[in-house]
Order: C-alpha cells, then structure tokens, then sequence
C-alpha cells in the first residue's frame, strides 16, 4: 500500500501528524504548567501579601486572638491545599510549630534564600526550599512591615505535584484533541480514496484495456464529476475508434473487392490472350474491355487519391474569393457534350450576374463536377438538369436538380459512405466508384458549410449546398 500514491500520502500525514503531536504535547505541557506556575505564584503572592497586611501583624495580639489566626491560618492551608509559615525576621518559625517542620529547618539558611528572593525580586521559587521540605513545591515569601522595617515573613508552600497532575490532564486533553485532528483529518484522505483515486485507477484500467485493442471495454464512472465526464468522454472516443475501426475494416474490403473485380477481368482477359483461348480476331473487343476496366482502376484510384488528401490536408484549403456563377458555367460547358448523348437539357438560373463567394475553386469545382455528372447519369432522357445559385441570410446556395428516378429513402442516410451504390446506381454507372459523393461531403465539411439531398422516388434528387458570401 505503500507504494501508492493513497499509501504514501496517508504514510507521511501519519508520520508528520505523530511528529507534530508530539512537539504539540511536550512543548505545550511544558508552557501549560509554566502558565499555570506563574499563575499561582502570582496568586499566592498576592495572597501572602494580604495576609502580611492584616492588622494582626501590626499590633500584638492576645493569646484569644493569637489562637483564632492560627485556626484562620490552618483553613487557607486546608482550603488551599497549601503549606503556610510564618517566621520572624531571623527566619525562626511562628507558625506552625518547630516539631511541625523538617529537622533540617534552619533559620539561616532560611534568611540567607529571603535575601536573595528579595535581593532578585522574585515573587517566587520552585524547589524544596533550601532542603526543608519533601519533594519539589512553589514557595512564596511577603515581608510584613511596620515603619519599614521587616518584622515577619508569611511564605506559603504550594506543592508542584497538583501542577504536575493538572499538566498530565492537560496532556490528556491535548492528546484527545490531537487524536480528533488527525482522525478528521484523514476524511479528506478518505475522499480522495473514494472519489478520486479510484475513479483515476478505473479510467488507467480503461486507457490500458484501449491501448490493447479492447475498445469493447467500458469505464465504470458515472459523468456527475469532472472524473466521470473524463471517464465518459474516453468510453465516447472508444465507442467513436470501434466504429472507425469497424468502418475501416468493411472500407478495406470494399477497396479490395473494387479492386479484384477490374484487375480479375483485366488478368482472365490477358491470360486468355497469350493462352490462344481468344482468336487474333477479337483481340479488339477484349482489348477494349481492358481498356475499360483499366479506366475504372485510373478513376477509382484517382479518387482515393483525392479522398487522401482531403483527410490529410482539411485545414489546409486555399481559400480565395470567385465567383460561384462562374464556376457554375464553366461546369455546364464540360458537359455539354455528356448531357447531349444522354439526351439531358443543362440548365442554370442565377439570382444575380455574379455572386462572390470565398473557398478553394479547385474543391468547389471537383463538388460541382461530381453532382452534375451524377445529376446526368441518373437523369430520364429528355429531362433537365438545373444547377441554380441565390444567396440567402448572409449565404449563398448552390443547388443541383435533376428529374431522374431518385434516391429509395432507405439509401438517403447511407449515400455518403464511401463505397456505397444503390441497386439504382449499380445499374445506370457501371464504371462508378461509389467515392464522389463522400468526396462531396469531405469537400464541403472542410469548408465548415452544409450539404442536404432532397430526393423522392420517381419525381427527382436536389443537392443544396453552402458557401460564405465574400463581403
């Protein structure tokens, strides 16, 4: 796990989150118990000094009175959980009494630490009070004056064990507290494990399974995140190569059959030449059916070539302004001669003179050509073909309309295919190779302009296509 990348992160925010609790918890008991340190000193101090100022420390009281500030004394201690003396001004004990103390209590040692509290004007120390007492305790000493002069000491004694006790507390909580932190911190983690992680590892399961060839595959994710439109798009562009791949696959096959049918009669018909099968005498007629299937071979590879470049050259047109009309004459003059063997009047109907356009010529020209050629081929004898040009909503429209049989409305959706013939065309175009209208539509899409057909059976087939208007 820890080679993930989920491995590692959660590896090293532990790791990170141990050190950070760690430095949080000693730095933040050590500055805890020195707060609460001074805290008490402070308010022992305070404590003590109100004491020093009692009356009772001002006038000399009799032994009733003496006896009701011990028992007063003897509540702060217990209230307090404190220790407090007082001593004269050579440091021998007051209060309690000597058998109350450690045998070690010496007043001049006492006198001697006074002084240096007083000399560094601490308001208090920590320790065992110049090895008095058991144990580590914060002690606070108030002189009591009177003419200012120091006539007794009030020195309370807190232990430090209570603020030890109240540090490990704090420690706990700070423990709990860091535990929440960290637990809560790893929801994030948690959610990138969920939602992002493994929505990633599924989309690299599916680049793998695509880079294998299974285009079959689909990414489990759902497209209501970023990761899921991703997951989706890749499951769209699968979908999209399946089909391309299946497309590509029927295209080879139809190449390979337009192909062998030509080169096939072209191979019998030789063969059987040099074998003595067909007498000298009619060479001619044979050698004329070479000579047509080699032309279907020349159109057919002609067309490929066209369609090739098309794909690789689509953003590549040589967009110039000319005249549509033009180039719409220009293509009725080619086949003039056609359309009289066919028995087919051309036709044009221009809404103005000229009507300026911006394209590649030489692609527009190669659409003109195709459809007129179609519109001939599949036109009745004594009908007209009509090529008509009007602009419309900042476009020009260039239609091509002939009176033949039409197009079944099953093959409507399938007459750009490359390769295709209807039952229709199979028959009035032997010689076709099912590429100029797919090499129509790759012309015009290039463009970024749009083609229709509208066709009924029996009546006749309009092509209408777009072009921008030079301004």
């Amino acid at each position: 796990m820890k080679n993930t990348v989920f491995g590692r992160i959660l590896f090293w925010y532990l790791v990170i989150s141990a050190i950070l609790g760690t430095v949080l918890l000693f730095f933040g008991a050590y500055f805890f118990e020195g707060y609460l340190t001074h805290i008490l000193g402070h308010q022992y101090y305070a404590e003590s000094m109100r004491i020093a100022e009692d009356d009772y420390f001002s006038q000399q009281p009799t032994f009733q009175q003496a006896e009701m500030v011990e028992r007063a004394l003897e509540f702060v201690m217990g209230y307090q959980q404190c220790r407090v003396w007082i001593t004269d001004p050579d440091g021998r004990l007051l209060f309690p009494e000597d058998h109350q103390v450690s045998e070690s209590y010496s007043p001049e040692d006492i006198l001697h630490l006074y002084n240096e509290m007083i000399s560094v004007e601490d308001e208090y120390i920590i320790g065992e009070f110049s090895d008095v007492l058991k144990g580590t305790w914060l002690s606070v000493i108030a002189p009591v004056r009177e003419d200012n002069i120091i006539t007794e000491y009030v020195v309370f004694h807190y232990p430090m064990a209570r603020i030890y006790r109240y540090r490990r507390v704090f420690q706990r909580v700070l423990l709990v507290i860091l535990f929440l932190i960290v637990l809560f911190g790893l929801i994030p983690l948690f959610i990138y494990q969920t939602k992002i992680k493994n929505p990633i590892f599924e989309i690299k399961k599916g680049v793998e399974k695509y880079a294998e060839g299974n285009l079959d595959y689909q990414i489990p994710l759902s497209g209501d995140s970023d990761l899921g439109y991703v997951a989706c798009s890749l499951n769209y562009m699968a979908d999209h190569l399946r089909e391309n791949n299946r497309y590509h696959l029927r295209f080879l096959a139809d190449l390979s059959h337009d192909f062998r049918s030509p080169l096939t009669s072209i191979k019998g018909y030789a063969n059987a030449m040099l074998e003595g099968v067909i007498p000298p005498d009619q060479y001619p007629k044979y050698l004329d059916l070479i000579s047509y299937e080699s032309d279907r071979l020349v159109k057919l590879t002609h067309n490929l070539t066209t369609l090739n470049d098309l794909n690789a050259n689509r953003h590549n047109l040589r967009i110039e302004t000319f005249d549509i009309n033009e180039a719409v004459l220009q293509t009725l003059r080619f086949f003039e001669g056609t359309a009289r063997q066919a028995k087919v009047q051309l036709q044009s109907l221009f809404e103005n003179e000229r009507l300026m356009v911006k394209g590649d010529n030489d692609k527009i020209q190669q659409v003109l050509y195709n459809l007129t050629e179609n519109a001939i081929k599949f036109s009745a004898p004594g009908s007209e073909v009509l090529i008509q040009t009007y602009q419309k909503n900042g476009k020009a429209f260039i239609s091509v309309k002939d009176h033949g049989k039409g197009i079944p409305k099953e093959d409507l959706s399938r007459i750009w295919d490359r390769f295709f013939k209807g039952d229709l065309s199979r028959g009035k175009d032997p010689k076709g190779t099912g590429l100029g209208l797919t090499i129509v539509k790759e012309i015009i899409t290039a463009h970024e302009e749009k083609i229709d057909v509208i066709s009924t059976e029996g009546v006749g087939t309009e092509f209408l296509f777009t072009l921008p208007i030079s301004e």
